[in-house]
């Protein structure tokens, strides 16, 4: 059982519920709080799903993410 929302669930949540001067005010920041969520969704995801993460996991989690991700 899923017990936390994605970063798309989440900005949906925020533009669904959100006012129209509070989405001229505030779209470019959830936007970009959205993406920094899905990072670390990501991060967290591979890390807990790496069967091969011994140590520094984390590290590895944010260079998969980079190499996949950041290009």
């Amino acid at each position: 059982m899923r017990n936390r929302q994605t970063a798309v669930e989440w900005l949906h949540e925020k533009l669904a519920q959100s006012s129209q001067e509070e989405l001229v005010g505030n779209i470019n920041l959830w936007f970009k709080q959205s993406k920094e969520m899905e990072k670390q969704q990501i991060i967290d995801a591979y890390s807990e799903g790496d069967v091969n993460g011994i140590m520094n996991n984390e590290m590895r989690a944010e260079q998969y993410y980079n190499e996949q991700f950041n290009k």
